[in-house]
């Protein structure tokens, strides 16, 4: 537990902060993974398929990220399986609503920024993450150049909610 908050007992704690920017900034790896996201309708379910550039598949995955009772905008409970390549099938008969994003990396004095750019419905999108175990780096770290606005903790902009 912390902070006397009830955590599911495989469940870790993600403390990021996202910010939407009007670009890609300078300095980003130019290489990056393909994510394909399903929201599984009715849940709190995302279905992940990771590829690399030329569509090979790195990773599935069935995770859940939910508010932490009680605690700060930045917090999110998180709970993640991963999963072989029927599995990951049989889960995506389920209906869902779904996304696909370019995830690229940052390195910076702060820690690794990942950045998404959207693909799709929401094209041009591009929203920026930062995650750190200390709250108060957290809350120091400076946002990007050509930052938009932060989103953290703000309704409507989690991943399940920019799914189409």
């Amino acid at each position: 537990m912390a902070f006397g908050l009830n955590i599911g007992r495989y469940a870790r704690i993600e403390k990021e902060r996202r910010f939407e920017l009007a670009r890609l900034p300078p300095g980003v790896d130019p290489d990056f993974r393909r994510l394909h996201d399903r929201y599984l309708i009715g849940t709190r379910l995302r279905l992940r398929r990771v590829e690399d550039p030329d569509g090979v598949v790195l990773l599935r995955k069935l995770g859940q990220k939910k508010p932490v009772p009680g605690g700060p905008a930045s917090w999110r409970e998180m709970t993640t399986i991963y999963l072989d390549a029927s599995e990951y099938d049989a889960l995506s008969a389920l209906p869902a609503r779904t996304s696909c994003k370019r995830r690229y990396d940052l390195v910076r004095p702060e820690g690794t920024w990942v950045i998404d750019v959207f693909e799709g419905p929401k094209e041009g999108l591009i929203i920026a993450e930062l995650e750190l175990d200390s709250d108060e780096a957290l809350a120091a770290a400076v946002p990007l150049p050509d930052t938009i606005r932060e989103l953290t903790g703000e309704a409507g902009t989690s991943g399940g909610d920019l799914a189409t």
